[in-house]
Formats: C-alpha cells, sequence, structure tokens
C-alpha cells in the first residue's frame, strides 16, 4: 500500500495506479487474496481511506 501511494507521487509512474481509491483498493483486495478477517479488514480499509490523504501528502522537512 505504502508503494503504491508512492507511485502516485510519481509522476511518471501514473499509468498504473492513478487515483488513492486505486490504491486502497487493491490493498483492499490484497487483504481479501490473504483472507484477512472481514472486519479487521474493513477497519483497515476505512482507516486508510479517512487518513490516506496525510500519508500521500505529508512531506518530511529535511534536516540540515
Amino acid at each position: 500500500h505504502d508503494y503504491l501511494y508512492s507511485i502516485l507521487r510519481e509522476t511518471d509512474l501514473h499509468k498504473y495506479i492513478q487515483t488513492r481509491k486505486q490504491a486502497d483498493d487493491a490493498f483492499f483486495d490484497g487483504m481479501t487474496a490473504l483472507g484477512t478477517q472481514k472486519t479487521l479488514k474493513y477497519l483497515i480499509y476505512y482507516a486508510v481511506r479517512m487518513f490516506g490523504w496525510y500519508a500521500l501528502h505529508y512531506k518530511e522537512s529535511k534536516h540540515e
């Protein structure tokens, strides 16, 4: 999931993952394929839907 968000930050890699929702849905599909418990899967999915924008747009300040 973090890798998919990194793709969204790179303009030349947008041909595969174009939106944050696509990244989140791929993450959800992966949890489904791995047999993640339904309640946990939805809890995690909605957490990344609600707060993923922060992780996607947060830029760490560089220390000199």
